[in-house]
Formats: C-alpha cells, sequence, structure tokens
C-alpha cells in the first residue's frame, strides 16, 4: 500500500505513506522521504532503516541489520545496536548508545540493580563511602587505644574509638486499508489499521503495518506483524511484541511481556520472569538473557542522582579510593591516614580549623555586602542609560514560539508572523480528535498518540499523552514528558527535566535497566555484576568481609605501633603490653596530689574552664541570634526569587557559588571531639553543639550567596532584614572570636584531663584485667584462625569445581548460541517455503477459476465413452443426481468378421467360415449343427479353459469371465481407456467415470454460482464506480480549499452511494479522497491528484475571492465617483446661481452707465470707477465659465 505524491511499496506486505516514502517487502514506511529495507521500520521526515532495523525521527538512521535508531539524527550503524536520542551514535555491536563520543547524557531515575546483568546507580557507588572504625578496629585485633603509654583506655576492644564511632474524544468510527486478499480490520471506537490484514480491535488503537496488531485500548503496534496486546503498549519494529500493559518493545522482534516494561534493541526482551518480588514498576531489557544477547550502554554521562546510571569511569574513580582486602594498595600516607581515622583526634588541628571557619565566616558576610552592589532595584530606578543599554543587549531581541515566557521586540514578533506561507510536509491522520498522530514535516518533529505533543522542532513524541518541551527532545510512552534539551524520557510516566538526560521514570518511579552487557569505555554504564566484583575486592565499610588472611595483611601493613608520648598510630594489644610491663602500680599514696596540682596548674584551669563555659553559652546564644536573622533573610530572599525568576535566565556572568562549595560534611567530621573524660562531657555537649550550629549557620550563608547570584535581583523589599543579617553576621563573628578564647581555654582544660591521675591509676588497673582477658581471647583467636584456614582451603576446593562448572557452561552457551543460529537459518528457510507455498497457492487458485465454457472441453479430456460395434450396446441415460448413466450388454446375435477370433489358444476358433473345436470343424457340411448339441462344451484348461454350461446357460471364459443366460457379463477385467482403444469396459470403470461426471456437474454448479456471484459483484462495482465518478470538485477559492461531495450511482440493478473530500490549494493543484457503497461489504476508495500543465500564455489565474474584492474595490471606487459627481453638481448649481446674481449686477450696471452717460454732468472720474467695476466683473464672469 503506497499513500502519497511518489509514494512506492516495492514488495508484499509493505505501507508507505508520505512524500516519496518507500518500503519493501513486510516494511513500514511513514513520513515524506522515509526508505526502509525487509521488514524494517522507518518513521520521520527522511528517516531510514535496513533490514529488520528500526528508526524512528527526523534525519533517524538504522543503518545495520535489527539496529534501532531513536530521535532526531540518531544512528545506529551497528548490529543488535541501539542509539537513543538527539544525535547519538553507535560505536559497537550490541550497545546501547546515548549520546556519541562528544555528546554524553545522564540516565536517571533508574532503580538500584539486582542482578549481574542490571545496571548499577550512582547511589549503588555512592554507598560504598565512610568507615565503620567499630567493626574495622574488632577485624583487625585492635585492643585497648590510648593517648600514649600512661594513658590507656579501659573498656572493650570497640569502647576506645567510641568517638570516632558517633558520625480520546469519541467522535467518529475506525478507519481500514488494506488489500482485498488480507483486508485490514479496524474494529475498535476511533481504531486504525493500515496494511495488508492489519488489525486494530482496541479503542483508540493503531496497527500499522502488514498483519499488525493492537487489540488493547490506547495500544500501538508499528511494523510486520507487530503485536500490542496490553493496554496503552507499544510495539514499533517488525515481529515486536508488547503484552505488558503500559509496555513497550523497541526494535525488531523486541519482547515487552512485563508491566510497565521497556524492551530496547532488536530482539531483546523484558518478560515477566525479569521482574523480582519487590519491582512494581517494570524493567527496561537492551537484550536477552534467554538468546545469549547483552547491550553495553555508551555515551553515558556520569551520574549525579543516587538513581542516575552511573559510568564505568564512575565505578574505577570510586574503586580507585578503596582499599584492597589484603591492604595491598595502601601506601605510607595511607597507613597514617587510616592510624589517625582510627586513633586520637588532634586538638590543636581542631582548634586551627574551628579558627578557619571563623575566617570564612567573616569572608561570607564580606561576600554578601559585595554581592548587595551588583544587585538592581526592581523597578529599574538605580539603572543608568548604560545600563539600560547593556541590558537590552544582554537580553536580545527575544524569541517567538510555543511556551517562551521570555521578552521580545516588535521586530522579533514581525519576522515571526510575515512568513505566512511556510510548506507543509507531514501527514496528519484524525489531527482534529484526541487520538491524534502526526508525522514529521520541515521542523523534524514527530507526534504519535492521543493527545501527544511534539513541541519543540525535531523532537519526538510517541504514545498517549506524551510530550516534548524542548528541541531534539524524545518522549516515548503513555503520559511521558522529555522538557530537557536533547534528552529523552523512556517508559510510561517517565519525566526527563534535565538537558541531555535519558529518563527511565521519575522522582517517584523507578526501573531497573536489565540485560545490560559490563561496561568498557568510561561513559558505558556499568553493571551490579561488575560492581559486586570490583567490590569484592574491596573491604566493606565495617570490615565484614576480612578474611584471617586480609587481617593478617592488614596487622603486617600496619605494624604493632609503638607506645610513646605524642604518637598517634594504631598499637596492638601485645605492644602495650610489652610497653607497661615491669611498670610498678602506683598507688594513692605513692602520688603527691598536692605537686602534681601546683605542677599542671589544675586551679588556673578550673578558672579558666569556668570563665571559657561562660563565653561558650554567651557564643550558643549569639548564633541562636544570628540564626534567627539568618532566617528573616531566607524569607526575605525567598520572596526576592519568586519575584525575579522570570528573568534569572537572563543574567549571566557572575559565578554560582552552591553548598558544594563547602564541604560541610568533613568540616562536621573533622571538627569533632574525641575522648574526652567524664569531668568534661558537659562541656563536651555543649562544644559539639557549638559546632552543628556553626555548620548550620555555614549551610544556611552558602544557601544566602548561591540564591543571591543567582538571582542578581533588586533586594530593597529586604533590605532591612539584609542589614539585619550583617548585624547578625557581625555578632557572630565576634561570638566566634570568643569561642577562638574559649577554644584555648579548652587545650587548657584538656591539659587539666590528664593530670586526673586517680581516675587514670583506676583505668590502669581495669586495664592489666583486660590484658589478661586478651591474652586469652588472642588464644582463642589462633584457634579460631587455624579452624578458618581450613574453611578457606575447602572453599578454594568448591571454587575450584565452580571455575570447571563456569567453563562447562560456557560450552554449553556457545553450544546453544550455534543450536540458536541454525535454528534461525532454519526459521528464514521456513518463511521463504512459506513464502513460495503462498505463491504456488496464488497460481493454483488462478488456475481453478477456469471459464465456464471451458468446463465440458476440461470434462471431455479425461472421459471418452463409445459404441465400435454392434456386438456390444451401449445405453446412455441420466441418473437422478443429473449426471451421464452408461448401459452396456454384448449383442445376443453376434456378428463375425472375417478376421479369426481365438478362444483359448489354437484349441477352437471361431470365423465367418464356421467352428473349429480341436480336429473337429462345423464347416463346409464336415459336421451338422445337430451333431455338436451337446449340454455341456469345455476346450483347453486352467486360466486359458472355455467352458460352456447348457444346463445353466452360462459360457465362462478362464477363471473370472462369466456370460449367463440373462446375457450379464461378470469378472470382466479393466479395458484400456484411450482415444485408439478397442477393449470392453467394466462396471467400476464405468462408475469412476459416472462420479467423474457428477463431480464435473457439481463443479458446473460451483462455476454457475461463482459466476453468477461476480456478475453481481460487476454490477455492484458498476453503481460503485458511477458514484465514484459523480463527485466532483468546486472552483478554487483560497479561503476555502477544502469542499466535499456526495454521489449516487446505478447500473443493472444495483445502486451506491459515494461521498469524497477535495483539497485545492492552489489554482492547479487538486487532492481527491472519495469512498463508494453498494451493499454486502462492497466498498471502493480513490485517491486522486490532478496538476495543470502549461506555460508561455498571457493569462492570469484570479480566483472568485480576488474577483470578489475587486468588484467591492470597484463599487466602492463608483460610489466614490458617484459621491464627487454630486458634489462637482452641487458646485455647478452654486456657480450658475451666482452667473446669475452677477448677470443681474451687469444689467443693473449697464442700466446705470447709461443713465448715467444719459447725465451730462457725470464726471471722469466715476466714470472710470464704473469702468473698472465692469471689467471686474467681466472677469468674474469668464472665470465661472471657465470652471
Amino acid at each position: 500500500m503506497a499513500i502519497g505524491y511518489s509514494a512506492v511499496a516495492a514488495d508484499v506486505a509493505a505501507v508507505a505513506v508520505g512524500l516519496k516514502a518507500n518500503a519493501a517487502n513486510g516494511a513500514v514506511a511513514l513520513g515524506g522521504n522515509t526508505s526502509t529495507g525487509t521488514y524494517a521500520t522507518a518513521v520521520g521526515y527522511k528517516a531510514a532503516a535496513t533490514q529488520y532495523a528500526t528508526a524512528v525521527g527526523y534525519n533517524a538512521n538504522a543503518s545495520y541489520e535489527s539496529a534501532v535508531a531513536l530521535g532526531r539524527g540518531a544512528t545506529a550503524s551497528h548490529s543488535n545496536s541501539v542509539a537513543l536520542g538527539y544525535n547519538s551514535v553507535t560505536s559497537a555491536d550490541n550497545t546501547v548508545s546515548v549520546g556519541s563520543s562528544t555528546l554524553k547524557r545522564r540516565i536517571v531515575n533508574v532503580a538500584d540493580g539486582e542482578n549481574p546483568n542490571d545496571a548499577a546507580t550512582y547511589g549503588q557507588l555512592k554507598n560504598a563511602s565512610g568507615i565503620d572504625t567499630a567493626k574495622w578496629s574488632t577485624a583487625l585485633g585492635l585492643d585497648n587505644l590510648g593517648v600514649d603509654w600512661s594513658e590507656v583506655a579501659s573498656g572493650t576492644n570497640t569502647d576506645a574509638v567510641a568517638a570516632i564511632q558517633a558520625q480520546a474524544k469519541n467522535a467518529m468510527p475506525g478507519i481500514a486499508m488494506g488489500d482485498i486478499y488480507s483486508p485490514a480490520q479496524a474494529s475498535g471506537y476511533q481504531a486504525y489499521a493500515l496494511g495488508s490484514g492489519a488489525i486494530a480491535s482496541g479503542t483508540s488503537a493503531y496497527a500499522l503495518g502488514a498483519n499488525a496488531q493492537a487489540s488493547q485500548g490506547l495500544a500501538y503496534a508499528l511494523g510486520y506483524t507487530a503485536r500490542a496486546s496490553g493496554y496503552q503498549a507499544y510495539a514499533i519494529g517488525s515481529e515486536s511484541i508488547a503484552s505488558g500493559e503500559s509496555a513497550y518493545a523497541l526494535g525488531s522482534a523486541a519482547v515487552a511481556q512485563a508491566n510497565l516494561s521497556v524492551a530496547l534493541g532488536a530482539s531483546s526482551k523484558a518478560l515477566s520472569a525479569d521482574k523480582t518480588v519487590s519491582d512494581t514498576n517494570g524493567v527496561i531489557s537492551v537484550g536477552s538473557t534467554q538468546e545469549g544477547i547483552t547491550r553495553r550502554i555508551i555515551n553515558v554521562k556520569a551520574g549525579v542522582l543516587a538513581t542516575d546510571a552511573a559510568t564505568v569511569g564512575q565505578l574505577n574513580t570510586a574503586l580507585g579510593t578503596k582499599a584492597d582486602l589484603d591492604a595491598g594498595n595502601l601506601n605510607d600516607s595511607n597507613v597514617a591516614s587510616w592510624s589517625s581515622k582510627l586513633g586520637i583526634a588532634d586538638y590543636a588541628a581542631y582548634k586551627g580549623k574551628v579558627e578557619q571557619n571563623i575566617l570564612d565566616i567573616a569572608k561570607n558576610a564580606e561576600d554578601i555586602s559585595t554581592n548587595k552592589e551588583f544587585i538592581f532595584d526592581l523597578r529599574g530606578r538605580n539603572l543608568s542609560l548604560v545600563d539600560v543599554d547593556a541590558w537590552s543587549a544582554k537580553l536580545g531581541v527575544g524569541v517567538v514560539e510555543s511556551g517562551n515566557t521570555g521578552l521580545v521586540t516588535g521586530g522579533t514578533i514581525y519576522s515571526a508572523l510575515n512568513p505566512i506561507k511556510n510548506e507543509l510536509e507531514y501527514i496528519a491522520v484524525d489531527s482534529a480528535g484526541e487520538a491524534a498522530a502526526f508525522v514529521g514535516g520541515s521542523s523534524g518533529s514527530i507526534a504519535i498518540g492521543g493527545s501527544a505533543r511534539a513541541n519543540y522542532h525535531t523532537s519526538v513524541a510517541i504514545g498517549s499523552s506524551a510530550t516534548t518541551d524542548d528541541a531534539a527532545a524524545v518522549a516515548i510512552g503513555y503520559k511521558t514528558t522529555a522538557g530537557g534539551w536533547q534528552s529523552v524520557a523512556l517508559g510510561a510516566y517517565s519525566t526527563a527535566t534535565e538537558d541531555r538526560t535519558v529518563s527511565v521514570g521519575s522522582t517517584t518511579l523507578k526501573r531497573r535497566i536489565v540485560n545490560v552487557a559490563d561496561g568498557t569505555a568510561l561513559n558505558d554504564a556499568a553493571t551490579v555484576g561488575q560492581l559486586n566484583t570490583a567490590l569484592g575486592t574491596k573491604p566493606d565499610l565495617n570490615a565484614g568481609n576480612l578474611s584471617p588472611s586480609n587481617v593478617a595483611s592488614w596487622s603486617a601493613k600496619l605494624g604493632v605501633g609503638v607506645v610513646e608520648s605524642g604518637n598517634t598510630g594504631l598499637v596492638t594489644g601485645g605492644t602495650v603490653a610489652s610497653a607497661i610491663t615491669g611498670v610498678a602500680k602506683a598507688t594513692s599514696a605513692d602520688i603527691d596530689v598536692a605537686a602534681w596540682t601546683s605542677k599542671l596548674g589544675v586551679d588556673a584551669l578550673n578558672s579558666d574552664f569556668t570563665t571559657y563555659k561562660s563565653k561558650v553559652d554567651q557564643n550558643i546564644s549569639d548564633i541562636a541570634t544570628n540564626q534567627s536573622g539568618i532566617d528573616q533573610n531566607k524569607v526575605a530572599i525567598a520572596a526576592n526569587k519568586t519575584a525575579t525568576e522570570a528573568n534569572a535566565s537572563a543574567i549571566t556572568g557572575v559565578a554560582k557559588a552552591t553548598s558544594a562549595d563547602i564541604d560541610v560534611a568533613a568540616w562536621t567530621s573533622k571538627l569533632g571531639v574525641d575522648a574526652l573524660n567524664s569531668d568534661f562531657t558537659t562541656y563536651k555537649s555543649k562544644v559539639d553543639q557549638n559546632i552543628s550550629d556553626i555548620a548550620t549557620n555555614q549551610s544556611g550563608i552558602a544557601a544566602n550567596k548561591a540564591d543571591i547570584a543567582q538571582n542578581k535581583l533588586d533586594i530593597a523589599a529586604n533590605k532591612t532584614a539584609t542589614e539585619t543579617n550583617a548585624a547578625g553576621i557581625a555578632t557572630n563573628k565576634a561570638a566566634t572570636e570568643a569561642n577562638a578564647a574559649g577554644i584555648v581555654a579548652n587545650k587548657a582544660d584538656i591539659a587539666q584531663n590528664k593530670s586526673d591521675i586517680a581516675a587514670t591509676k583506676t583505668a590502669t588497673e581495669t586495664n592489666a584485667a583486660g590484658i589478661a582477658a586478651n591474652k586469652a581471647d588472642i588464644a582463642q583467636n589462633k584457634s579460631d584462625i587455624a579452624a578458618n584456614k581450613a574453611a578457606t582451603e575447602a572453599n578454594a576446593a568448591g571454587i575450584a569445581a565452580n571455575k570447571a562448572d563456569i567453563a562447562q557452561n560456557k560450552s554449553d552457551i556457545a553450544a546453544t548460541k550455534t543450536a540458536t543460529e541454525t535454528n534461525a537459518a532454519g526459521i528464514a528457510a521456513n518463511k521463504a517455503d512459506i513464502a513460495t507455498n503462498k505463491a504456488e497457492f496464488d497460481t493454483f487458485k488462478d488456475r481453478t477459476n477456469v471459464r465456464l465454457d471451458d468446463v465440458e472441453t476440461e470434462a471431455a479430456k479425461h472421459t471418452t465413452v463409445s459404441q465400435s460395434d454392434a456386438n456390444v450396446v451401449l445405453t446412455e441415460t441420466t441418473n437422478a443426481t443429473g449426471g451421464k448413466h452408461y448401459d452396456i450388454a454384448i449383442n445376443k446375435n453376434m456378428s463375425l468378421e472375417s478376421t479369426v477370433y481365438t478362444i483359448n489358444g489354437a484349441t477352437a476358433t471361431i470365423d465367418g467360415t464356421g467352428l473349429v473345436v480341436g480336429t473337429t470343424s462345423v464347416k463346409d457340411g464336415q459336421i451338422t449343427t445337430d451333431q455338436l448339441s451337446a449340454n455341456q462344451v469345455t476346450a483347453g484348461s486352467g486360466d486359458k479353459q472355455i467352458a460352456m454350461n447348457g444346463d445353466e446357460g452360462t459360457l465362462k471364459v478362464g477363471n473370472s469371465l462369466t456370460l449367463d443366460s440373462t446375457g450379464k457379463i461378470t469378472g470382466l477385467s479393466a479395458g484400456t481407456i484411450a482415444a485408439d482403444s478397442t477393449d470392453a469396459v467394466n462396471g467400476s470403470q464405468l462408475f469412476e467415470t459416472q462420479q467423474m461426471i457428477g463431480q464435473n456437474a457439481s463443479n458446473i454448479q460451483t462455476l454457475n454460482h461463482q459466476v453468477n456471484r461476480v456478475y453481481d459483484k460487476v454490477k455492484r462495482v458498476g453503481a460503485g464506480a458511477a458514484a465514484l465518478a459523480a463527485l466532483r470538485p468546486q472552483d478554487f477559492s483560497a479561503e476555502h480549499p477544502f469542499s466535499g461531495a456526495v454521489g449516487l450511482g446505478h447500473y443493472d440493478g444495483k445502486q451506491a452511494a459515494a461521498i469524497g473530500v477535495f483539497y485545492r490549494p492552489t489554482e492547479n493543484l487538486t487532492l481527491g479522497l472519495g469512498a463508494s457503497a453498494a451493499g454486502n461489504d462492497d466498498y471502493m476508495m480513490n485517491v486522486g491528484l490532478s496538476y495543470r500543465f502549461g506555460g508561455g500564455s498571457s493569462y492570469k489565474a484570479v480566483s472568485q475571492s480576488d474577483i470578489n474584492r475587486k468588484v467591492v474595490d470597484l463599487t466602492d471606487q463608483n460610489r466614490a465617483l458617484i459621491a464627487r459627481i454630486e458634489s462637482a453638481n452641487l458646485r455647478e448649481d452654486a456657480s450658475a446661481k451666482r452667473l446669475n446674481q452677477v448677470s443681474e449686477q451687469l444689467a443693473s450696471t449697464q442700466s446705470a452707465l447709461k443713465k448715467a452717460q444719459e447725465k451730462a454732468s457725470l464726471s471722469d472720474q466715476k466714470l472710470d470707477l464704473v469702468m473698472k467695476e465692469l471689467a471686474a466683473l467681466r472677469g468674474e464672469i469668464q472665470k465661472m465659465k471657465q470652471k
């Protein structure tokens, strides 16, 4: 089927729709200049797909067998590869590309992988950070750690590091277009079936392609034998199947069986078995474990959010910061860091970091003050003319497009509205209803599905309510939204809001990506299997996977440590025991408390602590006051942001500061206070609270700075709040300075804590008991290590066995693959045989449709019955079924010619001269008939014997042939039936002939019935053709290019009705579509295009509307002329009236002149005045006459 100018459907079951669309055998080409290979699918302007491939989008190209290209400019040029999104390019077989070597996208809204071939998320990588120091301490066998040899901490193996541990409108029926042998069926309401044998039985369903089926509501089947049997399911590609609800099968032979699942790429499968119990949102598959197909997902941008897909580069980076289980990759610096992490914190470093915090807070206050200078008034009152010009240049002239909220100039509006004559190069199916399908024109956008909207150029929206809100975006699935530039939203309810990202879900909907091949390049997606394999060589955060040999390696790497003053490294229990061996236990009597108190300055430290405590309390109060000011500032800034976010995108040039600029977590961790004694518990609690408040303050200031840098708007309304914030920051600075002084006092208090010998003495005695217990534990550990070693060796044997099983599995998989390929070849051969059988069946069907007048001739070729002489009587009658019946009898009075007839060889002969039996003959009077009389006569023997029985009245020849007295012959062998045969025929031969004649009669009846049906159908076709011929378009009208027509037809007693629609965009071009119905499902349809050729004539076509406008213009001009004429007539009447008045004045003057002449006393002066007046009057009269 081919629809559109120069469209070509080149072979069986092909569908080509659009300008110059070209489809090969079993292919679907939908859109201008599309091109497809065998069983391929291409949708969109200039889309191209080779054999079994799928290409969707403007200029999309799937140039390799079974490849899939989705999106504008997407190119899939490798076997079983998938290119997903604008300008995505594949680089290897069995890969899924979401970008190119220069274009990277993140894959967002990905559920955590569970199986080895699932994609791993960035969150799964990120969760590998952090350290459970308690379990590491236990795994490494680190005993009670202390500050130095004279200060041993008390407690169990994990208590010593406790401080560190604490971190469709219903408007029209369906439409079906197929062929007469395999008609399309659109039985669903508002359904569409296009192609040979296509079936659309669901509501608002679409079936496009030979034998495509869409059997559920809002289902779409696009491609040869595509099947969409799930609600809102999409099957795109030859032989693709989407049986799950809201499932998507994209690619040749792709299968999406699970609900809300996506099978992406040729032969990919997303089956119900792929879902785990916890899956509620379906899966995305880019391959098939059943067929051994996996694909790498390449050109993936590094993940950012926890639900983004992670790349192999991120995996390598994450693992690059991890230690090996055997600690083999630790250098001296790493060992020092581990020792520091698991040891005692450096209070001096803590003090320096707090002081740095004070400097950072002061710097933030300066930044806020500096930012205020660059913030303009909302009303523009502080903008100079230079600023206005700069804003105009920065904002530009604007763009007129859907959804754009920016400013535009008058010139931009004129440029957008002036070019009205844009050529449309797209096809719209049911564009007036909700179930609309648009295939891209010059802008390259595509929207397929009810309420689908491709709002930006070169974007693709496939699925009911699918929407694209930016250029080159791709949205595939029910209610999907691709709002980012070059973004891809894949699967029902998926949302892609960021530029160049691929989303398979939303903030609330997550999907796993299954059947993913292991990534190799840095921008490939990593699988859970890769992650597990890589992390399997790294220690867990809680050290739970350290084997005894690993523990030994770590212990060897970290060493036994040294017990000495100031050393912060790790030490083992044995080292501590060795250090304290031989040290005499001190008693209270041995300690000079007064001397120690004086030496350590305990009294002064207690005084300093009291002073510091009050300062800390004041600091806490000041921080609370400052926080209140910051909260007020946040409220004011939020209001400011709401009022100005319309212009935020136009403000550039100022670097944005975010919370990422400050590693709050690191600061919080590094500012912790370790192992303070019980006397300092209250202080530690308040310091921790102080640190938390400072971190909160720092985060709030960073957020304020980011908001201010981002908005760059007038905060005049926030002036009071900002001044309050500045005062709060100043107060905070002073409080922090006071905090610094407190930290100095804190250091003195720590010295005071070290002087508490009494507590140390008790702890030392307790530790001595603990050391003894530890020795017993060490002995037990040695025993356990030996047992673990034996278990490890047993595991090694099991691993070896597993390796052998894996090798066998690989061999089995290879054999399965070979068998699968053989099956594939067999399937291909079967397909060819089926095509051959179909062709042979069509030939056979044509041969059986013989003409009626040839039936008798055909029957005569197979059956001939004739009577050769009078010795055999042949009688022809008609049987009960109307066929011919033949009775055959032997004439009792047989005539013999001169030819000798031999019976039973030479023993008896009968000819024209007489009968000879043996040596006796009856001829020439030798023996009379009386002498020959006998009741029984036998001649010959065996199967050649001739026996005549007078008593029974029978003649028997041989063992079977018998002639009885009634003239009936039995046992007659079948005679040869041929044109030159003289053999007798038996009853079975005649019965067979009778049956054939009866069958011929039945065939003749059937042919008569078929001829009558054909004759009746010809009459209905004639009536339908007459009705279509009655459809006529209206004359050209630029304002009304569409017109409709109805027609009635009659032919030889049959009637038909027709309806047609015509589109005449120009004087020379007319497009028409008509359909007729004559009853009994006899429908006819025509599509026509007419174009007027020729040139060189001076005639210029003028439309009726132009003529009407011209008449109106001429009428207006005529009315204006009439008004001018009437005005001239009025002026002429006024001039005539004036002329009469002047004439009267002239006559009066002449009379006065005459009287004056009569008076001799008239002076010359008066005469001159009268003459001048007379001349003036004459001049005025002359002017009036000229007018």
